[in-house]
């Protein structure tokens, strides 16, 4: 539902944007480059989707293409997730079984919201869908 962004995008960038890049900085510096690659690209992920939803660029969008076009634009951009995190899993593989397991569950669940967004031609996802985006 749309009032569900107003709890999620404050989350997101106060936990998962400030935490992930000061987490990702700290593990690049300890040489940890894995964990500080992810952590800074997934910080930079919730940065703009929280803009994205807040309605930062969604005015915009939403005048240009209507709201089943933000919606098939919203799924491109969990379509763009979906492929990075799947490459992510199978560098996991390599490094750790428990980050493959999370990375496939992750991209699992960007490719169910992505279907969701181009399927239903709405952007706006059931709430429980909501905590599967990091």
């Amino acid at each position: 539902t749309p009032l569900a962004t107003s709890i999620f995008v404050p989350v997101a960038i106060g936990l998962g944007v400030f935490g992930l890049t000061f987490g990702g900085i700290y593990e690049l510096r300890a040489n940890n480059v894995f964990a500080g690659t992810f952590s800074l690209l997934y910080a930079g992920f919730l940065l703009a989707t929280g803009l994205i939803l807040r309605g930062t660029f969604s005015p915009a969008l939403l005048t240009t293409a209507g709201a089943n076009g933000f919606g098939d634009a919203f799924g491109t951009w969990l379509l763009l997730w979906c492929v990075f995190t799947a490459a992510l899993t199978v560098g996991a593989y390599h490094i750790n079984m428990p980050a493959f397991l999370a990375f496939g569950l992750l991209a699992l669940a960007y490719l169910l919201l992505l279907l969701w967004c181009l399927v239903a031609g709405s952007w706006i996802v059931p709430a429980g869908a909501l905590p599967v985006i990091p």
